[in-house]
């Protein structure tokens, strides 16, 4: 059984689920600042922190997963909603 390290599946605005994960790379498309990467190994396929210092908390990793594998810990830093991924 894989227990990821709490450092390797969140940041201080997110937290990734990595047996929901389906390792698609929607939310590392969707983050601009270099955040995740996708591990491609066959039996240990996910989403990886990689930069968590990175994070700020923008969500649109949140908004692009269609697995649900993604959820905030709270709102958005500034109190606004996060755009859409790939309009800014």
């Amino acid at each position: 059984m894989h227990l990821p390290f709490p450092r390797h599946d969140r940041t201080a605005h997110v937290r990734f689920d990595m047996y929901t994960c389906e390792a698609c790379g929607a939310c590392a498309r969707a983050c601009t600042r270099g955040v995740l990467s996708v591990l491609p190994y066959a039996f240990h396929r996910h989403v990886h922190v990689d930069r968590a210092d990175r994070c700020r908390g923008c969500l649109r990793c949140v908004r692009a997963c269609p697995h649900g594998a993604v959820r905030a810990l709270g709102p958005p830093p500034s109190g606004r909603r996060a755009p859409a991924p790939g309009t800014g």
